[in-house]
């Protein structure tokens, strides 16, 4: 299984889900800047991804490791991604392992540096394609309803096309 490294928000999204545990059953390690992990564990600690990143760690498919310096910075003119972002992207870059993102601005840096990316939804893909996980389209659903997640509905339905399940 490759390596992954994971930044906040597909550990806060799946958490939200109840879906945490696919990213064990796929990637068998996690990866977790230390930012991320201030962010969603500490900063969570009370929230349900607080608590699935800590039971993760403590189990040992979620690895914290530090990142000094980071890589990369926003682009100047953007909106700022964080520190978790720019750590993970880092990461990935420095180790050469696929990346875990959601955020648009984050996703371009990676992708302009060569990183393999996936997100929150692909991951979704992933464990329909491997049978962890009967579909996609109740979980798109609930992403885009429970939680702040953006999907437009032209993608929505390309995702659902490429998971092989009627919009």
């Amino acid at each position: 299984m490759p390596v992954v490294v994971s930044d906040s928000s597909p550990l806060i999204y799946l958490s939200k889900l109840d879906c945490f545990d696919l990213l064990e059953k796929l990637y068998g390690e996690i990866i977790v800047p230390g930012a991320v992990w201030r962010e969603v564990a500490d900063r969570g600690a009370h929230l349900p991804e607080g608590e699935n990143a800590k039971n993760g760690r403590d189990a040992g498919w979620i690895k914290v490791v530090q990142v000094d310096p980071p890589l990369v910075e926003s682009p100047p003119g953007e909106d700022p991604f964080g520190a978790g972002e720019a750590e993970a992207i880092t990461l990935a870059k420095n180790n050469g392992y696929k990346l875990i993102i959601d955020e648009l601005l984050g996703r371009q840096v990676a992708r302009e540096l060569g990183i393999m990316i996936i997100g929150t939804v692909a991951v979704f893909v992933e464990a329909k394609n491997q049978k962890l996980i009967e579909a996609v389209k109740p979980l798109l659903d609930r992403l885009r309803s429970e939680t702040n997640f953006r999907l437009s509905e032209a993608i929505y339905q390309a995702i659902l096309n490429r998971a092989g399940e009627d919009g």
